[in-house]
């Protein structure tokens, strides 16, 4: 399920990605239809969507992990079905002790 656009704002605004003013002046063009939240703050904000995205795993309490540094596990990949990874947009990256990191 996507998350609303006032909680990727409220996320981006307690990392300190968008000051107040800045944030009252994105909150509507966050509420048209059809807009990527997380796009538009970072247009706004001038940073990286993966500051944003950040943000949101921060204020949701789960890690967030940049695909760019890990190496994903092969053989766990294989353990997924691919339609569920894309439908789901998950990727499996690690085993750990307690469960697998996606």
């Amino acid at each position: 399920m996507p998350l609303a656009a006032t909680a990727v704002l409220d996320a981006a605004t307690r990392a300190g990605l968008l000051d107040d003013d800045a944030a009252m002046r994105v909150r509507p063009e966050l509420l048209g239809r059809g807009v990527d939240p997380v796009m538009v703050i970072s247009s706004h904000a001038r940073v990286p969507s993966a500051l944003v995205y950040q943000a949101i795993a921060k204020a949701h309490g789960v890690s967030f992990v940049d695909v760019s540094k890990v190496s994903p596990d092969i053989a766990l990949l294989q353990q997924f079905p691919r339609l569920l990874m894309i439908r789901k947009q998950l990727l499996p990256v690690l085993r750990e002790s307690d469960g697998i990191l996606v």
